[in-house]
């Protein structure tokens, strides 16, 4: 999926999509599903969340929640979880670039249909 991403990202960067309303519904629909799939993940990995994090506090290693919390994000579910929120707030990003298009659009079509 990266390379759609890039390819997204690289056709709005260059302006390549500023007349084509069609690809950007198009790519909106491909990253909604994206982001539905990161979320899900995210979703898997906070349901484990409490229980991990919980019993690490435990174990004696770690003095004080923001140390638990600063060793849990070195975890496999941690990075996991930096992982999929930082890809979330990229797809975001995107997505509101491809709907700010569209929307241009739609009123440019509006304002010649008058």
């Amino acid at each position: 999926m990266t390379e759609i991403i890039d390819q997204i990202q690289n056709e709005l960067r260059s302006g390549t999509l500023v007349n084509d309303p069609h690809g950007c519904a198009e790519y909106v629909a491909i990253l909604s599903g994206e982001m539905s799939f990161y979320l899900a993940q995210m979703s898997e990995i906070e349901k484990k969340r409490p229980d991990e994090w919980l019993e690490m506090r435990n174990s004696g290693k770690y003095k004080s929640d923001t140390a638990t919390d600063r060793a849990y994000k070195l975890t496999e579910c941690g990075r996991g979880l930096d992982w999929y929120q930082n890809r979330i707030k990229r797809l975001v990003a995107l997505l509101r670039g491809l709907k700010t298009l569209i929307r241009a659009s739609e009123l440019e079509i509006n304002n010649l249909g008058r």
